[in-house]
C-alpha cells in the first residue's frame, strides 16, 4: 500500500482513518487496516498507531475523536497491551470492555461484549468513512497530501 501516491477515493474503507491521519503527521508504527475485510467479525474495528515526534498532537486528536458523532462513540487512548507508546482509536464500548478485570484475565472481547459484538463491528465499519471525514475537517486536511516518513 502506498498512501503517498493514492487519492482518497482509491483507499480501501478499512484504511481510510490511516490515510487521513497520515496527512497530519508521520507514523513511527501503524496497523493500517481497521478491520479484516475478509471477515468483518474477526475483530471490532480499531486503529492502532504511533506518530513520530507527536508533541501535543495526541491531545488535539483526542478532542477531535471525542467530538465525533457517528453511530458509535469513539475513544483515543494509550494502548493497554503495549510496551511502546502506541495509541488506539476504538469504539468507546470496546475501550470500556478492555478496562474490565475479565478482559485483563482472558482478553476475550467477544465474550465480554456478548450479543453487542457483531453490532459493534457493523456500526464501527459504517462509521469509518465519516470518522475519516471528521478528522480531515477538524484539522483542515482536505487538500493536504499524506506525510512521507522521515528518511534517516
Amino acid at each position: 500500500m502506498n498512501f503517498y501516491t493514492m487519492e482518497k477515493k482509491d483507499v480501501e474503507p478499512s484504511n481510510l482513518v490511516a490515510y487521513s491521519l497520515s496527512k497530519l503527521s508521520t507514523y513511527e508504527w501503524v496497523r493500517y487496516n481497521m478491520y479484516a475485510e475478509e471477515d468483518i467479525y474477526n475483530r471490532v474495528p480499531g486503529f492502532y498507531f504511533r506518530f513520530h515526534n507527536p508533541g501535543e498532537l495526541y491531545n488535539k486528536l483526542s478532542e477531535c475523536i471525542d467530538a465525533f458523532h457517528g453511530d458509535l462513540k469513539w475513544k483515543l487512548f494509550h494502548g493497554f497491551e503495549t510496551r511502546n507508546k502506541n495509541y488506539s482509536i476504538e469504539p468507546y464500548e470496546v475501550y470500556q470492555a478492555r478496562l474490565t478485570d475479565e478482559f485483563k484475565e482472558n482478553y476475550n472481547l467477544k465474550g465480554i461484549l456478548g450479543s453487542k459484538y457483531n453490532e459493534l463491528c457493523e456500526k464501527g465499519i459504517k462509521d469509518i468513512p465519516f470518522l475519516s471525514e471528521h478528522i480531515e475537517d477538524w484539522f483542515n486536511l482536505k487538500n493536504k497530501k499524506p506525510i512521507l516518513p522521515e528518511l534517516d
